[in-house]
């Protein structure tokens, strides 16, 4: 649920951690692990771009972050150790350069062509003249 309206109780006529939580929810989609809902990627985009237009500490990024995680993605999140002291800190660790590459080359692994006899094999087949 989104509505951190209630716990806003300062009265003031300038914009809270609280409100930007609120904002957040409509900028920000739910990220549950599940690519079909949303694309790590997207997630990420997001989240950037917010973070961009929003001014907010490095611990209200990192806990705004938190917020937006749902079931495993959630479970993921609680477990890392050690625990992501800023929202970059976070960012490099769940879709950073690296970990992109490697989540490419575990699911293309299995479709390289793994012949070690090499091109000649194939270009040196006899062909009718």
């Amino acid at each position: 649920m989104c509505n951190y309206s209630t716990l806003n109780s300062t009265g003031q006529g300038h914009s809270s951690f609280f409100e930007s939580q609120e904002r957040l929810c409509y900028a920000v989609s739910e990220f549950s692990g599940q690519a079909r809902s949303i694309h790590p990627e997207q997630f990420i985009r997001q989240l950037d771009v917010y973070f961009e237009n929003v001014p907010m500490s490095a611990d209200q990024q990192l806990i705004s972050t938190q917020r937006r995680f749902r079931g495993d993605a959630r479970l993921w999140y609680d477990s890392l150790i050690p625990t992501p002291t800023s929202y970059i800190d976070f960012r490099q660790r769940f879709w950073s350069a690296a970990t992109q590459r490697k989540t490419r080359n575990e699911i293309f692994r299995h479709f390289k062509y793994i012949k070690y006899d090499g091109l000649a094999t194939h270009t040196n087949q006899t062909h009718p003249t």
